[in-house]
């Protein structure tokens, strides 16, 4: 089946990178452990997925509020890396509220600061920018700032679940929406199915099946062209 014209570039030798941020252990009393949590960026967890799509992966775990304002990965590489790949990946995992996640020392990261840094980044103009965000969405605390939707902006936004709702997880295996988005890639014919119109809404009806409802997979979509990831001939894989 030939892709479609229409269809973002996924041809260059080094693809993209994927950036995990996965906050397990918090020191604050106020937020507990995430147990079952570090199987979500283990190696058999979304950096297989990842690396199947193309991606180099690279993870970072337990993330004080220092490193979201000071060195988030996304501005801190030269603009001419980011010339040389076709997408970006940026998933974020901790515990949240609609609208921000927490950092291990307790504050509350607005997830419109994360995006909108990796939207300002000029080597990834016209470039498919998908973000993923595992934390449950349920209201407290001061309303967060919502995500600006923009017109031509080439993003692809992902919540395990929709405002309001718990992301659930178990304390052995991980996130449900995680497990079940690694099998989804894992299984799929990356030649054939485009990206957002067909293998997110398998995540979606397979999450929506496995919490009883429970659990309702969002995503929101300002993608100019279809969205496939073919498998490369040959990648270069780099190891963080």
């Amino acid at each position: 089946m030939p892709l479609p014209p229409n269809r973002y570039s996924m041809d260059r030798p080094t693809r993209g990178i994927a950036i995990i941020i996965n906050n397990v252990n918090f020191n604050t009393a106020s937020l507990t452990r995430r147990h079952g949590a570090m199987n979500d960026s283990h190696e058999t967890g979304l950096t297989q997925a990842f690396e199947r799509l193309g991606l180099e992966v690279e993870i970072h775990c337990n993330l004080t509020s220092h490193f979201f304002t000071h060195y988030l990965p996304a501005i801190n590489r030269p603009v001419t890396q980011y010339q040389q790949h076709d997408v970006f990946v940026l998933c974020v995992m901790s515990h949240g509220h609609n609208g921000c996640i927490f950092s291990t020392d307790g504050h509350r990261i607005e997830l419109e600061s994360l995006f909108s840094q990796v939207r300002e980044c000029p080597g990834l103009r016209g470039k498919p920018k998908i973000f993923i965000v595992q934390a449950c969405r349920v209201v407290g605390g001061p309303v967060a700032p919502r995500t600006r939707v923009q017109c031509l902006e080439d993003c692809l936004y992902i919540y395990s679940t929709s405002e309001g709702l718990g992301s659930e997880r178990s304390g052995s295996t991980g996130g449900i929406f995680t497990n079940i988005f690694r099998d989804v890639i894992m299984a799929a014919d990356l030649r054939s199915e485009d990206f957002n119109n067909h293998l997110l809404l398998q995540v979606a009806n397979q999450v929506n099946q496995a919490t009883g409802g429970r659990q309702v997979v969002e995503w929101v979509v300002t993608l100019q062209k279809h969205l496939y990831f073919p498998q490369l001939e040959f990648k270069t894989e780099i190891k963080s």
